[in-house]
């Protein structure tokens, strides 16, 4: 019956595609926007020689990767490469091949090196469809629009426990008092959750300066309704995460200076109040269900199994410091259960240069996020200061979470969040590029009008009566001006 299902999925896909591709007048928009909104969907065919599903998503994203060469290329008003994270990421990759020599299921550690490529595939899809600064936007409103819906989706399901579509949202963990949106698990959606709303919020501050009923509509909804889904996630992880990074984010606020800083900070008195007096209600219906959950609920995992796990990663990483037990093998090693530890699993997993090259990827873009910050526009800065709470958060969370590494979903969204910040420093250096170009044809064109006005100004050698008439007029060369050529 699922296969039946999945078929039917399949082919029903296919046909809402085509048909999108053939009635979009954008069609590197249509098949973007499709891409983002569908990366957590489950339903897809299972490819053996690979041990891993290829989902919805994975198809559209790479119909959008292959669309961007068949359209051609088009003149870019963004700039510059940033490929600095490919570097450390491909490394991570290349210890990933190396680790399968030691992996015991040798198919699973392929799935490690396939993932990865896959998110590189979808990381050039989204930048070569980001060309102009409407591009960029596009990329940030489908994010929203894709948290709008798993928001409505764990909200749903928090009511209603065994709420489900059916095939995008089949499988689903044990765990069925917590919301999952389409994730497999509940901790899926709350990283997802997480890493996501400080971007809104920024989205959201930005709408409400500029007095943008829409963008304040939507952004307000999709944080609104994110904000209701990481709640019942019940993800501890993710809450501390977010916490975290949007008290970074707002503390950097508060030391900003000039028009826009003013004007943010005025915006963020106004919030202020509603603000409290929501976590004020909020705390009175829910507090008690927030506290069992953070103090309570798996106290002796968290105190006794947890611990136990962390113990045998160590052990697991000396044994295997440098090639790792390879992707997927860990279980093969413990009579237990994965550790819950980004870090630890990864270099549990490929060595430690392999976790290494992974958290220098993610430096790296805490860097670009900064690096960002200090744009002179003020949408490019405004949105990296969200983005950087976001990975903050993001890093934290991974302590006592494992996500990123076993769910290729959030390794997508990861990625979509990254290619974000590093359209957003295109964008700014092509704003700059355009701007130094003006400037260097305002400066010939003043330039040109004072030598013009100079020499119309001096009176005829020969008038004079000067003996170095000739030396004279040849300091005063022809003068082009719209593509006619003047002669004093």
């Amino acid at each position: 019956m699922f296969f039946q299902s999945t078929i039917v999925f399949v082919a029903i896909s296919a046909v809402l595609v085509l048909a999108g591709m053939f009635y979009a007048k954008n069609k590197s928009h249509f098949l973007l926007g499709a891409a983002i909104l569908t990366i957590a969907w489950q339903g897809g065919l299972h490819v053996e020689v690979f041990k891993m599903d290829f989902t919805l998503t994975h198809f559209i994203f790479l119909l959008l990767f292959v669309w961007n060469f068949i359209e051609g290329r088009k003149k870019s008003q963004l700039a510059g490469t940033f490929n600095r994270p490919i570097y450390f990421w491909g490394a991570m990759i290349l210890f990933a091949i190396v680790a399968m020599m030691t992996a015991i299921d040798k198919f699973q550690a392929v799935t490690g090196v396939m993932r990865p490529v896959l998110d590189l595939v979808i990381f050039f899809a989204i930048m070569k469809s980001m060309r102009k600064p409407v591009d960029v936007k596009f990329l940030g409103n489908a994010l929203m629009f894709s948290l709008i819906f798993q928001g409505i989706l764990a909200t749903l399901q928090y009511k209603f426990p065994d709420f489900r579509f059916g095939v995008i949202d089949q499988n689903q963990s044990w765990m069925w008092w917590r919301a999952k949106g389409t994730f497999f698990h509940p901790n899926e959606m709350g990283m997802y959750a997480m890493m996501f709303l400080p971007f809104v919020a920024r989205v959201l501050f930005y709408a409400i300066m500029r007095q943008d009923k829409k963008e304040i509509w939507l952004s307000g909804t999709a944080f609104l309704l994110g904000g209701i889904a990481l709640f019942a996630t019940g993800n501890r992880g993710s809450w501390a995460g977010l916490v975290f990074g949007m008290s970074v984010m707002l503390t950097y606020d508060m030391f900003k200076t000039g028009k826009a800083g003013t004007k943010l900070k005025k915006v963020l008195a106004g919030l202020a109040i509603p603000a409290v007096l929501f976590l004020f209600f909020f705390a009175i219906k829910y507090g008690s269900v927030m506290m069992d959950r953070i103090f309570y609920s798996d106290r002796e995992g968290i105190g006794g199994d947890r611990l136990r796990y962390q113990e045998e990663a160590i052990e697991m990483i000396k044994n295997y410091p440098v090639t790792g037990v390879g992707y997927n093998n860990y279980l093969y090693h413990v009579d237990t259960y994965f550790v819950h530890n980004l870090y630890l699993l990864s270099a549990a997993e490929i060595g430690v240069p392999g976790a290494l090259s992974l958290v220098g990827f993610l430096v790296i873009l805490v860097g670009y996020t900064i690096k960002g910050m200090k744009s002179k526009i003020f949408y490019i800065s405004n949105l990296s200061r969200g983005i950087l709470a976001g990975i903050l958060g993001f890093m934290l969370a991974s302590m006592p979470g494992p996500d990123f590494w076993i769910s290729h979903p959030i390794q997508m969204y990861f990625w979509s969040l990254a290619a974000l910040q590093v359209a957003l420093l295109r964008a700014d250096k092509g704003a700059a590029m355009h701007g130094l170009r003006l400037n260097q044809k305002r400066g010939q064109s003043r330039e040109a009008q004072a030598n013009i006005q100079v020499v119309s100004a001096t009176p005829p050698a020969e008038k004079r009566g000067d003996e170095n008439a000739s030396s004279r007029q040849s300091v005063y060369p022809n003068i082009k001006i719209g593509g006619t050529t003047r002669q004093d």
